[in-house]
């Protein structure tokens, strides 16, 4: 398919979705709205590559110059290209202004190694340096993460994800970068566009009613839902039984069911701004989870035997009633960042013995 064509089907999608979208229940419409903004001119867009001594990545460019420029995409919608290095400060581009022109760090040998480690199940990702430059960002995913667009180097095109929260463990000045692939193909501007519509188009980010309204359960892999009142998980999410990531936003979230456990596929689960005041026992026993986001309820108490979570990485307890830690804390040994407040100088010290590599956010 050529691609005007498949910028027309992409736009065409955008429109359709707003109205299969009408509680907005997909994550990140009560930001972007659906609004395409106005298209960038191209004269503008080839004066900027000029001054900063990139090409912008094909694929990209025609959206911007065809499409949108800003506002409607996934996750939160996406940044205006004059906008694309806002995450990094607002005057970052004006002491920075190389930063276009660096070859983005990585190989396709380094994404096909990470894409390796990842398909033999290992803990693993790419440590992307603080001074790192060629690329762009694209769109917020929330906690710390972006999806970003390669613009110069040997992955030039390709859409990766990185967070800026989660500091690699040999070297806190750097943070974690993934790779992102469609089957053996790394993802273009394009088909990081045509996945999201697609997954959009089908359930999986409409959270139903009812639970006959679960058509294919298993085929769901992620879960979310924001600024809607919900008390506790509903009982038919239960039934999706290859969840990746929940994501429940300023819900009133009282109880965590402990059916919470059945989900032994899920990686991220994140409970911002809430009213849980506890966690379930059962939470220990996802041991796939690799973040967990707790910030802003009145939990007390982390679970006893949190040990158990081998494979966490990030937790974040901002924000909460949470100032001392079970025996157990001290046995996740994957553990790379904790963003937590209050905590007296004992405890950080004793963290900071148990965990010399930790990236420890006090806020």
């Amino acid at each position: 398919m050529d691609q005007i064509r498949r910028l027309q089907i992409i736009k065409d999608q955008w429109i359709e979705l707003e109205k299969k979208d009408k509680l907005r229940e997909i994550f990140g419409p009560n930001l972007h709205q659906y609004i395409l903004k106005s298209i960038a001119p191209i004269e503008a867009i080839e004066s900027g590559e000029r001054y900063y001594r990139f090409k912008v990545p094909d694929e990209y460019k025609s959206y911007l110059t065809n499409v949108s420029n800003g506002g409607a995409g996934p996750c939160s919608g996406l940044f205006p290209l004059q906008h694309s290095l806002l995450p990094l400060g607002e005057s970052y581009l004006v002491n920075n202004p190389n930063h276009y022109a660096k070859p983005f760090p990585f190989s396709m040998d380094d994404a096909n190694q990470f894409k390796q480690e990842l398909n033999q199940n290992k803990n693993f990702n790419l440590s992307l340096s603080k001074q790192a430059g060629g690329y762009l960002f694209l769109t917020e995913y929330g906690c710390g993460g972006f999806y970003i667009l390669i613009v110069n180097g040997n992955c030039c095109g390709q859409v990766w994800y990185i967070n800026l929260n989660s500091v690699s463990s040999e070297n806190q000045k750097s943070y974690c970068a993934y790779p992102q692939f469609k089957g053996e193909k790394p993802l273009t501007f394009l088909d990081w566009i045509e996945e999201h519509l697609s997954y959009y188009l089908t359930e999986g980010n409409f959270i139903p009613d009812a639970e006959e309204e679960f058509q294919h359960p298993s085929s769901i892999k992620h879960l979310i839902i924001t600024n809607k009142e919900m008390l506790n998980i509903p009982q038919h999410w239960f039934a999706c039984k290859n969840v990746e990531l929940i994501k429940i936003n300023s819900c009133q979230l009282k109880k965590l069911d402990p059916k919470i456990k059945h989900f032994n596929q899920l990686r991220i689960l994140d409970l911002f701004y809430n009213d849980l005041h506890d966690l379930p026992e059962e939470i220990c026993e996802l041991n796939q989870l690799k973040e967990l986001y707790l910030k802003s309820n009145n939990i007390i108490r982390l679970p006893y035997n949190i040990g158990k979570l081998q494979q966490l990485e990030v937790l974040d307890i901002s924000f909460t009633k949470i100032h001392q830690f079970p025996s157990s804390f001290f046995e996740l040994q994957n553990l790379k960042q904790l963003v937590a407040r209050d905590l007296n100088q004992d405890i950080i010290q004793h963290i900071r013995k148990n965990f010399p590599n930790l990236n420890l956010e006090l806020q």
